[in-house]
């Protein structure tokens, strides 16, 4: 004795169309430098600062060699700062994954050739072509390339969750659902 149910129904007053009107797909970004190289010298210039402090806590002044490396590494964290690239891209369809993947297949493209246009099919900000995005990864390198590939797979794959900035967090509250 098999009870049969009826298939359920969308509301009626529910407007599909017009709940899609303002429907975006999800966005990720990711920040990369142009001028990475500079974190060694940031680096060099925290031990020397350090070193500096130390010889200072003795003479109980920073003196003006440890501020000169103060003013220093300031201005090459402005510079490292100032060579910031945010880059917006957006999550594809599948079938926009399938066609990048047919169409590249067919034109004998490698799979770096067909991952760099599934980037530039994503890419909201700034607009880069695929021989841009080439420049881009030789000049930046594989680590911040990976950073911008690894945006877009997040934002194709992975379902948008919104997190609670930390700052917004009451001091008492738990993170763990309840």
């Amino acid at each position: 004795m098999t009870e049969e149910t009826a298939p359920l129904e969308a509301p009626v007053d529910f407007d599909l169309d017009a709940w899609l009107t303002d429907a975006k797909r999800p966005e990720r970004s990711v920040t990369v430098y142009k001028r990475a190289d500079l974190i060694a010298d940031l680096d060099e210039l925290e031990r020397q600062i350090d070193n500096a402090n130390r010889a200072g806590a003795e003479e109980e002044s920073l003196g003006f060699a440890g501020k000169r490396l103060e003013a220093e590494y300031l201005a090459k964290l402005q510079e490292f700062h100032d060579s910031a690239l945010t880059i917006r891209v957006r999550g594809l369809t599948q079938d926009e994954i399938n066609k990048i993947h047919s169409d590249g297949k067919n034109a004998k493209e490698n799979q770096a050739q067909i991952g760099r246009r599934l980037i530039e099919a994503a890419l909201v900000s700034p607009r880069i072509n695929t021989a841009g995005l080439e420049r881009l990864a030789n000049a930046i390198g594989d680590v911040q390339m990976n950073q911008i590939v690894n945006a877009y797979q997040l934002a194709t794959m992975q379902a948008p969750v919104v997190t609670v900035p930390f700052s917004l967090r009451s001091s008492g509250q738990d993170d763990t659902p309840e």
